[in-house]
């Protein structure tokens, strides 16, 4: 959960989503079910990985294998453990139009302020959006 003075948001985890997990792999039915109700995705990648592009595009694949309209939620894409890389652009990474990028380091806490409130804003404004 996060709070402060004046805004509370509670975010769920929901980890266990692998290649062909809409099919029934893994636990993939059980956490995609769980997706479905929510506002908006916050996918973490991890950049020590060796390719989180190509992690990033395995998500959105079975994301819409499951249920194509969970593409069309809002989104906001963080990339974690920024503190194992060189440089902050030693990664490649793309995104389509209009979806926010973060790189974070959870140990270090480099970019968490941004995050939190990037993440503060993007909620609020899905908010808005549901109640014009």
């Amino acid at each position: 959960m996060y709070r402060d003075e004046f805004f509370s948001v509670t975010l769920v985890d929901i980890p266990g989503i692998i290649e062909e997990a809409h099919a029934g792999k893994g636990m993939g039915l059980t956490f995609l079910r769980h997706i479905e109700r929510t506002r908006g995705l916050v996918f973490v990648l991890d950049v020590s990985r060796p390719d989180p592009q190509q992690d990033y595009e395995i998500l959105k694949q079975e994301l819409a294998s499951y249920d194509p309209a969970l593409l069309e939620k809002p989104r906001v894409v963080v990339l974690n453990k920024m503190d194992l890389l060189p440089s902050p652009d030693a990664v490649k990474f793309e995104v389509e139009s209009g979806v926010p990028v973060y790189r974070v380091s959870a140990l270090t806490g480099e970019g968490i302020p941004e995050l939190k409130g990037g993440l503060k804003q993007w909620y609020q404004s899905l908010i808005q959006a549901e109640n014009p």
